[in-house]
């Protein structure tokens, strides 16, 4: 019996060399740079312990503390402390951890996925699921207000008002908006020929 091998030729798409742009230079590395920016603030903002400033009226006069989402400063001493894990919280703080937490990971994915357009040609479909996920980080960063409407800052004699970590939200917000813009308007990729 005699054996014969079979060849088979499989084309495949060329692929462009790595650092070649394929949807151009200035338009990649702009998308890829604010979404990253735009990861940095979000994370940066919802890790510290200043996202709000409490205060809170007594009889004999008024305290003034910060508060974050995963952490809170402490009215005495003006450390930074984690919550317990006997802490109680509301719902809305768990809301604003949640949330926190998708618009950091999607935010990183969606800011890779744009770093890696200067080696892949990404589809238009493809593009336009990144920039549904831009959005969406954008729309879930949003949620991370709900702390503003918790038991610690709604009540008689307690008032909440932005902080630093708030505003860098706000910020975050703003680049990833900006990525998606930019995402949405790339254009096409140029596979090698």
């Amino acid at each position: 019996m005699s054996r014969t091998s079979v060849r088979r030729s499989i084309a495949f798409d060329p692929q462009p060399g790595c650092w070649s742009y394929p949807h151009g230079k200035k338009p990649s590395i702009i998308a890829a740079f604010t979404a990253f920016l735009g990861v940095i603030l979000n994370t940066g903002a919802t890790r510290v312990c200043d996202f709000l400033s409490r205060d809170i009226t007594l009889t004999g006069g008024s305290s003034s503390h910060s508060v974050g989402l995963w952490a809170y400063e402490s009215p005495t001493n003006g450390e930074c402390y984690t919550y317990p894990s006997t802490f109680d919280a509301d719902d809305e703080l768990y809301v604003a951890q949640t949330f926190s937490i998708v618009s950091s990971v999607l935010g990183g994915v969606a800011a890779l996925s744009l770093a890696s357009l200067a080696c892949n040609v990404m589809s238009g479909n493809q593009r336009k699921l990144l920039v549904g996920i831009l959005i969406f980080v954008v729309i879930c960063e949003g949620q991370t207000f709900w702390i503003f409407n918790g038991d610690g800052c709604v009540g008689e004699r307690r008032s909440c008002e932005m902080a630093s970590g708030s505003v860098q939200a706000i910020i975050s917000m703003f680049f990833y908006l900006v990525a998606a813009i930019l995402t949405a308007k790339l254009p096409d990729g140029k596979s090698p020929e």
